[in-house]
């Protein structure tokens, strides 16, 4: 639309061609001095305006070339566009004048605006809803009719173009219309506010967005309805079902459906079916003080409607039906979902502060100690979860990096449970509102986008006003809304609602019940092993592909390998000549008795590598690095796991060997407890060298544990 006009002209549409008017802009092409007499000026301030919008006329000349809806030029058979003949030199001139005018204006203007043929009582012209079709597409811009100038002429045009508008701005039935409106298949604009700072949008809602009517075509031939995406985004909620709805419904267009949700749905929870030939697309729908939106039902972005529809459904999402139910989509139900859900495994470090909801398996609960958490603050967010029918994960302050990372396995541990049920649409789903209070940790907000979780996180400073200290973080990872002072009802809501568990995270339900199995629970395990070893095996790589830290089930991934026979699953990496079933059998029984000594998430000493000396110089470092797997996961045993990775280097040998190990140790000092509590590994260590003296040719691996003792001993 980019018109070939001179800098003179176009300054001239600014400053000569345009009178604002009390219900918008008058654009006109004639000289100010016969302004005095301009019959269409004077119906254009005597004709209605729709509230909330504002309205574009164009005067003598550009009027009446805008009427003549031919095309100015025409594509020929060998593609050259050429003169059509339909259209004047002077038509084409006012045609570049109007689309000049509009090239000017901000996105957000043309969002609320609307493009009027201004007509007075002396103009006896009628139009027909497929003449204004055709205006809208030659302009890019909504067009307006009073319903009184409207012919009868059957409708050939997509009808999900059309909406009928009251002078309130709502969306009604043809017969209580002021004006009908036809959008533009190909707009100017149909992404306002998208460069918006948060401010800007905060002002545009002040209010209410005027959405109720608004149908836009995007580029691509999708159609947005009500809200657009940025305001849509911004408000980071849909309805929250207070109001009763009024019964299922079946609407021709889109029209139709708007005008409906406006005049009965005030704050329904409504699912919106739209269905083609061979296609149905459902969204869910939300109308309250904001404004009407629309977003995708199963993944919870900002909807876009087909273009062309057979028809439009809508029903309610029932009061009883989950949150879970809800977000896995109107497919999903107890029947359906199957068995029985598994309860939520709680790692070491977590304690569950309240239990609520059906059977009690909805809860808040604490990562780390409450004693660092605001006074009030638990009680406050527990009555915030009740009320939305919400989980929550509260994350204390950790003591420092080593307890803030395993503060995140945590967190990542229950959030991969809880999405498991939410795909499934299961109790105690959907994902859980994080209500992170000072952990400062970029990763753990990684972790929750990654599974589908929002996090509410208290970070001083977030605004302008150092006071304003929760900041919303989306479930795609992005910053929403504006920092508040306060946890407040809307706030909880709003992130309640952006709550989105993501599909890649869905595993087999034997898979998630093995993984979902804590560390501590070795017996659970090796049970789960045993009965379903084979049909686990085959889902192996489906543990390297999940959403979640790398180390998180690097433990269960572990014990998994080893477990079993080496003839009907050879073991990835094991050196050429060692026995692979004797390999298997001793680290997998080491793995198992270091698991069993476990306790409340503390581990009294490293796993036993005197055990792997039998295997032999060649498998031994192989070996070591197979338990340094085991201390991953949820229990993230930063000090064995120092310790043993610092044997392995030992282990391979090669110049300067000892400088690696103690830098190895050096470098994950803040695992290891403060010098006093380091004897047991000391001890530990210094036996087995010991033990190792009455061996023949292991002189390198008494070296080894040696050096490893010193370094623990003096980092």
């Amino acid at each position: 639309m980019t018109l070939p006009l001179s800098q003179r002209t176009m300054d001239a549409i600014c400053l000569e061609h345009v009178l604002p008017t009390a219900g918008g802009n008058y654009v006109f092409n004639a000289p100010t001095s016969s302004l005095g007499r301009d019959r269409l000026l004077r119906a254009t301030k005597n004709q209605p305006t729709v509230k909330g919008y504002s309205t574009v006329s164009f005067g003598l000349n550009i009027g009446d070339a805008l009427r003549n809806t031919s095309p100015a030029t025409e594509i020929a058979e060998d593609g050259v566009p050429r003169p059509s003949g339909k259209v004047t030199a002077e038509e084409t001139r006012a045609r570049n004048l109007a689309g000049q005018y509009f090239r000017g204006l901000p996105p957000e203007v043309m969002d609320l605006m609307v493009l009027r043929i201004p007509l007075d009582a002396e103009d006896p012209a009628r139009f027909s809803v497929d003449m204004l079709g055709a205006r809208a597409d030659m302009t890019g811009v909504r067009e307006d009719m009073l319903v009184e100038r409207l012919t009868d002429a059957p409708i050939t045009i997509n009808p999900n173009r059309v909406v009928y508008v009251d002078e309130t701005g709502n969306p009604v039935d043809r017969a209580s219309a002021l004006v009908a409106w036809v959008a533009a298949e190909d707009p100017w604009h149909s992404e306002p506010y998208a460069t918006a700072d948060p401010d800007v949008l905060a002002e545009a809602l002040k209010s209410g967005y005027p959405s109720a009517a608004r149908i836009v075509f995007d580029p691509d031939g999708r159609v947005q309805l009500g809200m657009p995406e940025a305001l849509t985004r911004y408000v980071h909620r849909t309805a929250p079902g207070a109001g009763a709805f009024s019964g299922p419904a079946s609407f021709g267009n889109y029209g139709d459906l708007l005008a409906h949700l406006a005049r009965h749905e005030q704050q329904a929870r409504i699912e919106v079916r739209a269905l083609g030939a061979d296609t149905v697309e459902v969204f869910r729908a939300a109308h309250d003080e904001f404004g009407t939106r629309f977003t995708d039902w199963h993944t919870g972005d900002f909807a876009r409607f087909p273009a062309w529809t057979d028809s439009i459904q809508i029903t309610e999402v029932p009061a009883e039906m989950s949150p879970a139910e809800a977000q896995a989509g109107p497919a999903t139900s107890h029947a359906e979902a199957g068995a029985e859900p598994m309860p939520i495994t709680r790692p070491p470090g977590v304690a569950t502060y309240r239990s609520f909801g059906p059977g009690g398996r909805l809860s808040v609960d604490v990562v780390g100690s409450s004693q660092t958490l605001p006074d009030g603050l638990l009680d406050h967010v527990a009555a915030l979860a009740e009320d939305h029918g919400t989980s929550v994960v509260v994350i204390g302050k950790p003591a420092g990096k080593v307890e803030g990372g395993r503060h995140r396995a945590g967190v990542e541990f229950l959030l991969f449970q809880h999405a498991q049920h939410a795909l499934r649409g299961q109790e105690p789903g959907p994902m859980p509102v994080v209500v992170d209070f000072g952990s400062g940790s970029a990763d753990l907000g990684a972790s929750a986008a990654r599974l589908g979780a929002p996090v509410l996180r208290w970070a001083p400073g977030a605004g302008l006003d150092f006071g304003f200290s929760w900041r919303t973080v989306g479930s795609d990872g992005a910053s929403v809304g504006q920092p508040q002072k306060t946890i407040t009802q809307a706030a909880f809501t709003g992130a309640g609602e952006l709550s989105r568990a993501k599909p890649e995270a869905q595993v087999d339900a034997t898979l998630a019940a093995y993984l979902s199995t804590g560390l501590e629970d070795v017996s659970a395990l090796t049970t789960m092993l045993e009965t379903n070893g084979s049909a686990l095996k085959t889902l192996r790589p489906v543990i390297d592909a999940l959403p979640v830290s790398s180390g998180l089930f690097a433990a269960h991934a572990k014990l998994l390998d080893l477990f079993g026979r080496p003839d009907e699953d050879p073991l990835p990496g094991l050196p050429a000549g060692v026995d692979a079933t004797r390999y298997r059998q001793v680290v997998f029984d080491t793995a198992v008795d270091y698991l069993n000594r476990v306790k409340g998430g503390a581990v009294e000493a490293v796993p036993d590598v005197m055990r792997l000396v039998a295997l032999g110089p060649v498998a031994a470092p192989a070996a070591v690095a197979d338990l340094s797997d085991i201390t991953l996961g949820t229990m993230d045993d930063g000090a064995s796991r120092s310790i043993l990775d610092a044997v392995i280097k030992g282990l391979q040998g090669g110049e300067n060997w000892d400088a690696r190990m103690k830098k190895e140790i050096f470098d994950h000092k803040d695992y290891l407890p403060e010098r006093g509590g380091r004897v047991n590994y000391v001890r530990q260590l210094t036996q087995w060298a010991a033990q190792l003296e009455q061996r023949a040719d292991n002189d390198h691996f008494q070296a080894v544990l040696n050096a490893a003792a010193l370094y623990v001993t003096t980092c």
